[in-house]
């Protein structure tokens, strides 16, 4: 991790995805939902509770940039019509969405819930208990579509749960 990363993340919990090489290095990371974050955002903290909503996180610097150059070829897009081309697309995403803000959720502590509960901000609770994968707002089947927001987030996401049984995110499968 500290070769990919250059530093140990603080609130990390395990290394849910490795690659399939011999080297098996780690390719997501779970991160505990708070106490993340860079020291600037830290030392603004109460109580090191930084807020870390990005529960998997993509730590493989090869499986990064071949993302990247997706999203740079407008891989976006393409997903989201491909999302409105499938029967129920859109409800697939939004139960990953839902999956991964009670999973994250049900990763604090019960002394961190209530902390964030009676501590926090409403904009605080928010993202930690009902914004999904990359913070999106979750679609609630009133507006438009359901959109894409990071297919970094979402490939985590996919890779990261499937040890933990299976995250249902079709675009990190996609």
């Amino acid at each position: 991790i500290i070769d990919q990363l250059g530093y140990l993340p603080s609130n990390l919990i395990s290394v849910p995805a490795r690659s399939s090489q011999q080297s098996s290095h780690p390719v997501v990371l779970k991160c505990y939902p708070l106490g993340g974050g860079s020291k600037r955002r830290k030392t603004k903290a109460i109580q090191n509770k930084t807020p870390f909503p990005t529960l998997y996180w993509l730590a493989c610097p090869l499986v990064h940039r071949a993302i990247s150059d997706l999203e740079r070829r407008g891989y976006v897009k393409i997903l989201e019509r491909r999302l409105f081309d499938e029967a129920d697309g859109q409800q697939q995403l939004n139960d990953a969405h839902l999956r991964y803000a009670k999973e994250r959720w049900d990763t604090l502590k019960p002394n961190d819930r209530e902390w964030v509960l009676t501590s926090s901000s409403d904009r605080m609770i928010h993202m930690l208990k009902d914004s999904g994968v990359a913070g999106i707002e979750l679609w609630t089947g009133t507006s438009t579509q359901a959109y894409i927001k990071c297919l970094h987030a979402h490939y985590a996401h996919f890779r990261g749960s499937k040890t933990a049984g299976a995250s249902g995110n079709i675009i990190g499968q996609w």
